[in-house]
């Protein structure tokens, strides 16, 4: 993927508003933000990934380093997709 494009993370997974005073204006509603949809979804593919994996596989091996670091990638191309879809 380009280094430039911008990626649409989906905006916040779990928004919710926090009170805060602000100098000279007082007490408004400001968005927390959090984590975004895209982390979130990611996050959820990884779990059934792992969950439907043997324990075997997660033994320490030389390569284990590799293998997560494709599954992660795995994860965010799904998540990409999951944001995608949701626009449709």
């Amino acid at each position: 993927m380009s280094e430039n494009k911008k990626i649409d993370n989906g905006g916040p997974a779990i928004p919710s508003e926090q009170l805060c005073y602000v100098e000279g204006f007082g007490w408004n509603q400001t968005l927390k933000k959090g984590m975004t949809l895209r982390d979130w979804f990611a996050g959820m593919v990884i779990q059934g990934i792992f969950a439907s994996m043997p324990t075997t596989t997660w033994e320490p091996k030389e390569k284990s380093k590799d293998v997560i670091e494709a599954i992660t990638k795995i994860a965010f191309y799904q998540a990409d997709a999951m944001v995608r879809a949701r626009k449709e």
